[in-house]
């Protein structure tokens, strides 16, 4: 049994979470939500309540073997996506830092930004655009600088999606137009592949590693909702061009807009070095699932 620490246990890392406690470990969940404390107590979680932004909540940390640094705002649109990735997880380092051999950080493929058309891997250069794609980069540096690169695993995510997770199914079942592109290429991971790629690479791959987790598959957002709407046997999907007049939108900036449109991100490393085998290979298998066992969103 090993102990692991999930910094931010959010929807991914309950999923995550979940893998190692079927594997017998003892998982410890660092969160800031009081409200869901209850709810990981009576999956087996050890809940800390702390604040990655609040230092002095770190102290006394559990000592262990894995640390996963997998925070999200949550909701909070207010809340500093450079204080809450980079400056987060500089403090949670600077009390853990010593005592574990694993530090994987949920990073996201938007580090790449535009990028045409052509496939993108691991040595791509980085050119995030995006205000939290660049405090995602610079949480990457961060962790692979030489004081912590010793231990450091990068998963780069594409967009998730599973259970209670698929973006704009509310505009689809009212017949509304969806406020996006349908010519948008989305590079796609289901939640419980996620969860598996990590828990995988970290078993066989040595620090410093970096390796994207997305499915390999990329599909146009046209695509995707048509299969959808297929299958809640609803109308076809409408597009139509996003407002910006919400700045604080951030699914809905130009610069998103933009970033979505010609990415192809390779799952090469995960696949070929790594041999991670998809329960869900491509956007089809995943979405026939998610609709068979029913959603509320």
């Amino acid at each position: 049994m090993q102990t692991k620490l999930i910094i931010g246990c959010g929807y991914l890392g309950t999923y995550v979470g979940r893998l190692w406690l079927e594997q017998g470990h003892q998982v410890y969940a660092l969160i800031k939500s009081p409200q869901r404390a209850s709810v990981l107590s009576a999956e087996g979680f050890q809940v800390i309540l702390a604040d990655v932004l609040d230092p002095k909540s770190l102290n006394g940390l559990p000592a262990g073997h894995t640390l996963l640094y997998s925070v999200g705002p949550g909701g909070r649109r207010s809340v500093s996506r450079w204080g809450l990735y980079r400056d987060g997880l500089a403090n949670v380092l600077d009390f853990v830092a010593r005592g574990y051999d694993q530090i994987a950080l949920v990073s996201s493929t938007g580090v790449y930004g535009i990028s045409g058309n052509n496939w993108i891997d691991e040595h791509t250069p980085r050119k995030p655009e995006r205000e939290s794609s660049q405090a995602l980069a610079a949480a990457e540096d961060l962790l692979l600088e030489s004081a912590w690169r010793d231990r450091a695993f990068v998963f780069r995510l594409g967009g998730i999606y599973g259970p209670d997770r698929i973006p704009l199914v509310s505009h689809l079942r009212q017949a509304q137009p969806l406020p996006t592109s349908p010519e948008a290429l989305l590079n796609l991971i289901h939640v419980e592949d996620a969860a598996a790629a990590i828990d995988h690479v970290l078993k066989q791959k040595k620090p410093p590693c970096i390796v994207n987790v997305v499915d390999g598959h990329p599909v146009m957002r046209r695509d995707f909702y048509s299969e959808l709407a297929r299958l809640l046997d609803v109308a076809a999907p409408q597009f139509g061009m996003p407002s910006y007049s919400d700045s604080k939108d951030k699914d809905l900036s130009p610069i998103r807009y933009r970033e979505c449109a010609t990415k192809r991100v390779s799952n090469a490393v995960l696949v070929n070095e790594c041999g991670m085998v998809f329960r869900y290979p491509n956007y089809r298998a995943g979405l026939a699932d998610i609709v068979k066992r029913g959603f509320d969103r």
